[in-house]
């Protein structure tokens, strides 16, 4: 039995191709299911016995579901992105944080930022690269609260991309009001990288962030057609 408290990975082993399993989360239930990897992807992958790990978390390269953003508004590659999150009295951990004066937390504000950056990043390099991992936060600024129904427009801009990383600068408001600012760098990279072999995986895990990003161009109603 897999411990459940085992960060989540990639257990590259042939055996579990033969289920079309690939990924695991935190637990079994939760696991992400290959069974449409094509045979060409999956005859790239190695045949050695050993399961090798690849250890994905924090690295953007999964499906998110604690999403941060609600939709985006603009989207310029290689300049900038837009975008919007609503707080809403419901979300569960406003019952601790705090339970007489409910906010969104700090991390879940620098969060959207990060969110909202890795998408003008995917857009910009045309999905190339599949993980963003956070690198650094700079010159973090919390400057007010976010209420439920308050709702915040997260603004990033590129201020550099060299390389295998990219600086953002980025900020949420509400109204006119500075709620988070901060400088992100983020990396880039993909498991082809290295392992030219993995590249076809890189291009299938590609599909989800695509998707997301289809979802929220139409709930912020941009017209970006750029993928």
């Amino acid at each position: 039995m897999r411990n459940p408290s085992q960060p989540c990975r990639l257990l590259k082993n042939p055996e579990l191709f033969k289920n079309g399993l690939v990924f695991r989360s935190t637990s079994c239930k939760n696991a992400v299911r290959f069974s449409n990897l094509s045979d060409a992807s999956r005859s790239a992958l190695p045949s050695n016995n050993s399961a090798q790990l690849y250890n994905l978390q924090g690295k953007g390269s999964l499906p998110v579901k604690f999403r941060q953003i609600d939709g985006i508004l603009e989207l310029i590659p290689g300049e900038r992105i837009v975008a919007t999150r609503t707080l809403h009295a419901d979300e569960d951990y406003l019952r601790d944080h705090f339970p007489l004066f409910p906010v969104m937390p700090g991390v879940l504000m620098l969060e959207a930022l990060y969110q909202a950056s890795c998408f003008l990043i995917r857009a910009t390099d045309k999905f190339e690269c599949i993980m963003l991992p956070m690198l650094e936060v700079r010159n973090v600024k919390f400057a007010d609260f976010v209420e439920p129904g308050d709702t915040i427009e997260i603004r990033a801009e590129i201020v550099k991309n060299e390389g295998d990383r990219v600086t953002i600068k980025a900020s949420g408001t509400k109204g006119d009001s500075t709620t988070v600012s901060a400088r992100l760098i983020i990396g880039k990279t993909r498991l082809g990288a290295d392992r030219p072999d993995l590249a076809p995986l890189d291009r299938f895990i590609a599909t989800y962030p695509k998707k997301d990003l289809e979802k929220l161009l139409s709930a912020g109603k941009c017209t970006f057609t750029g993928f």
